[in-house]
């Protein structure tokens, strides 16, 4: 398409695939303009997902989560929000709209001032002129749009691609050659840095490591990775270690020809790991830029000099933190964060990843809940002793009154502060929406999970999503969404006991049973535990079912795993235990388990809700009559 689109402040280049937003030029994939062509092209019109999908990835079998990301995309190349949209519009559970007005072309001067539009001597009125201009013009603009969009035939002229040609990339998984497992942090670590380092440019997409974390072992050639990224290129290299000497050989590939656009080799001292991996990534990121452009060398790291020892020590801790979770391990994840602390004490990041080992363990009760949040507020309090606007560190602090302070209003503030502070915080979109679901503010609450799912696509592995529909009373959607999950994760022992829980909730008990079995399984469950709890299930009676699984609880407990009060309240109230469920929720109260503020939503609860000591236990907590979920009191 020749030409160009305004609107506003925003200047759209589809022929180069660039916007430019009060002249600051924004680079965009081919894909994401695509996208963004299709939504001007049918202006105020909303175009469901699998409409965009069909146009724009044509012979492509791709998920939802292509087309997320290239909203995502366009909506930071933009200036956009999701929650206050200025040009794309999320419809939810439809698709998305451009609602944005374009600015009228410039009038051309009228080489014949004599001329008249006008065929008879009759004045028209002023107005009409120009409609019919702007209408023809938008008619032309449309054509061109529909013009760009249809796929052109290859140019045999046409220049090969270079690197600063691309506009989104993926940072592969970085080979460990070293031949000691006990070295993939390192090959981690590097590959995280990079990864975050390449994403904070703005004018390039790059594919989030939940993505590419899934190439770690299998990977296919680098044009179907590319595809299945939905990227122009990859970000591929190697770790080698001798003694105390490393190299790192780092090689940028076009997706699309297979061909190698850059490579370089660096070598250097362990103890300089730092300087080695920001020499790699300056290097790469000088090879991106225009010809003629050079862009300062930005470091991501925290002020100051960091030693090399403290940093080994924090990339051991996050490798740790990041493997599949055990207490074993996050312990070990914690000493690996303290002992960098020790090294060094201004070392910001260190006392974030701390803060959030700690969080993660209170809130699971694999340490005492008042003992793991008092070490996350204690690590969180330093990182904004550090610096007063970390968004971690207000997001953290959020979390801390939320889940253990239950000082709703106060965490409130600081999650959106996080927000305000970094509009792509993972970790206070998060809690946000989960502080909004306990108050009862669904349609809230949904929406930010929304724009969580667009900051991280793969974040739809978990379940909370389908929780929110759940605690709405919306049973039918959080199924569907689960059944969605399930696709990609089928082996998800949490996914499965939330089926368990909606089937039960639509009584749709054969069902229910056969995912508790699945449940069961990859839980760990004995053949024997899992043949007793099946046959209660069998007997078709909710309350022997759920005595049997209350008998497999004890079990676990006798085998030195201590089940929090919560687990056991809500077996005993789906068994109508009324006075035991409301003995062990007295007993979450004394341990402040973050699980116990479902009890405002969760239809588990309904049985409870008339007794004066759960409305007390309600009130205690927080939770006023209009807060909980008053389906059945």
């Amino acid at each position: 398409m020749q030409g160009e689109i305004k609107s506003g402040n925003v200047l759209l280049r589809f022929q180069s695939r660039v916007i430019e937003v009060d002249g600051d030029v924004r680079k965009l994939d081919h894909k994401a303009m695509q996208v963004l062509g299709y939504l001007v092209e049918n202006a105020e019109t909303t175009l469901t997902k699998r409409q965009i999908l069909d146009r724009v990835w044509t012979q492509d079998f791709v998920s939802d989560e292509v087309l997320t990301v290239a909203i995502s995309r366009l909506r930071r190349a933009l200036g956009d929000q999701a929650r206050a949209p200025r040009f794309i519009e999320t419809v939810p559970q439809v698709g998305y709209r451009w609602i944005a007005p374009f600015d009228p072309p410039e009038p051309s001067p009228n080489p014949n001032p004599n001329s008249s539009i006008s065929q008879s001597g009759e004045d028209q009125p002023r107005g009409r002129p120009r409609l019919v201009a702007a209408m023809f013009a938008g008619f032309l603009l449309t054509v061109g749009i529909v013009a760009w969009l249809r796929p052109s035939p290859p140019n045999p002229s046409e220049q090969p691609r270079r690197a600063h040609d691309i506009a989104s990339l993926a940072v592969l998984p970085l080979t460990n050659l070293t031949g000691d497992h006990r070295q993939d942090f390192l090959a981690e670590g590097i590959t995280e840095a990079w990864t975050t380092g390449l994403a904070s440019r703005g004018d390039l997409r790059v594919a989030s490591r939940a993505l590419v974390r899934r190439f770690q072992r299998d990977r296919p050639d680098s044009a179907e990775v590319a595809r299945q990224l939905g990227v122009d290129a990859l970000l591929e290299g190697s770790l080698q270690r001798s003694g105390e000497r490393l190299r790192l050989a780092v090689r940028l590939i076009d997706a699309s020809g297979d061909e190698h656009l850059w490579a370089q080799t660096f070598d250097g001292e362990l103890a300089s790991i730092l300087d080695l991996q920001e020499e790699a990534l300056n290097t790469l990121q000088q090879q991106l830029e225009p010809r003629g452009l050079q862009r300062s060398n930005r470091s991501n790291r925290s002020e100051g000099t960091i030693d090399s020892l403290a940093y080994e020590s924090y990339l051991r801790g996050r490798y740790l933190l990041a493997r599949e979770p055990s207490l074993s391990r996050q312990l070990k994840a914690v000493r690996e964060l303290e002992r960098a602390i020790e090294r060094q004490p201004s070392y910001l990041e260190a006392h974030v990843a701390l803060a959030e080992a700690w969080l993660s363990l209170g809130e699971s009760a694999r340490v005492a809940p008042h003992r793991g949040f008092a070490k996350a507020l204690a690590a969180a309090q330093r990182v904004l002793a550090l610096d007063g606007n970390s968004a971690a560190g207000h997001a953290l602090l959020g979390m801390v009154l939320f889940l253990h302070d239950w000082a709703f209003a106060d965490a409130e503030q600081e999650l959106r502060l996080a927000i305000q502070l970094d509009s792509n915080n993972i970790l206070a979109h998060d809690g946000l929406s989960r502080l909004l679901t306990v108050m009862g503010r669904f349609d809230e609450a949904l929406e930010y999970q929304r724009i969580l799912g667009e900051l991280n696509p793969l974040i739809y592995h978990r379940p909370f999503l389908a929780y929110i529909y759940n605690m709405a009373r919306h049973h039918e959607q959080a199924l569907m969404e689960l059944r969605k999950q399930l696709e990609i994760a089928p082996g998800s022992a949490q996914l499965h006991s939330h089926l368990t829980s909606t089937y039960r909730w639509l009584d749709r008990s054969e069902e229910a049973m056969g995912s508790f079995q699945n449940y069961l399984m990859l839980s760990g469950a004995s053949p024997q535990e899992r043949q007793k709890i099946e046959a209660a299930f069998a007997s078709s009676n909710i309350t022997g079912a759920s005595l049997e699984i209350f008998r497999y609880l004890d079990a676990i407990e006798a085998r030195g795993r201590e089940i929090p009060a919560m687990s056991r309240a809500e077996v005993l109230s789906i068994a109508g235990k009324k006075e035991l469920a409301i003995q062990e929720l007295l007993r979450a109260f004394d341990r402040r388990e973050p699980e116990l503020l479902r009890i405002g939503q969760s239809p588990d609860y309904d049985i409870l809700r008339s007794d004066p000591r759960f409305r007390n236990l309600l009130g205690k907590i927080g939770l006023s009559n209009s807060n909980a979920n008053p389906a059945s009191s």
